[in-house]
């Protein structure tokens, strides 16, 4: 089950469910820029994870990716036009890496954005390009895929860096890091 957004009227109060008949499960929740879409991973009778797109209003919902493959953390692009997600259809995928996508909506044409034997995640797509964490130098840390097509790291922990998100004035970079024994 997923849960609709909106403004709450009062503490606690559910303005929207949506079910889905052929999935078992539907996780990491992402609304379009114009609020009026959903993007999401799903999981299928059959036990496959895909990528679907969902209209609001309506709660109708169509399957963008459709393979074996593991779909998961999408989000959309600035323009609306595309889903940017993590999946496992990469050529390392078989010995457990993670890369970035992204699918065009219109055309269902899929292009891989990162490469390699890591594990990619977390995409935040900003004016600056695409911030995600990555075990790239061994630990997770922050990078950014830029608009130019240039990768940079963005942290150096030992411990760990995940989940960035960019705030909307593009002035801080909100993330959870690993110290002490513990996520904060």
């Amino acid at each position: 089950h997923m849960f609709g957004s909106g403004r709450f009227k009062s503490k606690n109060e559910l303005l929207k469910r949506f079910e889905f008949d052929s999935l078992i499960a539907a996780r990491y929740p992402a609304l379009s820029p114009d609020g009026t879409q959903l993007g999401f991973s799903g999981v299928h009778r059959n036990g496959t994870s895909d990528i679907y797109q969902m209209e609001l209003e309506s709660g109708s919902y169509e399957r963008l990716t459709n393979d074996i493959y593991y779909d998961v953390d999408p989000t959309f692009s600035l323009d609306g036009q595309k889903v940017i997600f993590v999946s496992d259809r990469c050529s390392e995928g078989p010995k457990g890496a993670l890369n970035i996508y992204e699918i065009n909506i219109a055309t269902t044409e899929i292009n891989q954005l990162t490469a390699g034997d890591f594990r990619d995640q977390s995409p935040d797509v900003t004016e600056n390009g695409i911030y995600f964490s990555s075990d790239r130098e061994g630990t997770f840390n922050l990078f950014l895929l830029g608009n130019d097509g240039r990768l940079t790291q963005q942290s150096t922990y030992v411990t760990g860096a995940f989940d960035p998100r960019l705030s909307p004035d593009g002035k801080k970079l909100t993330y959870t890091g690993y110290q002490e024994m513990s996520f904060q």
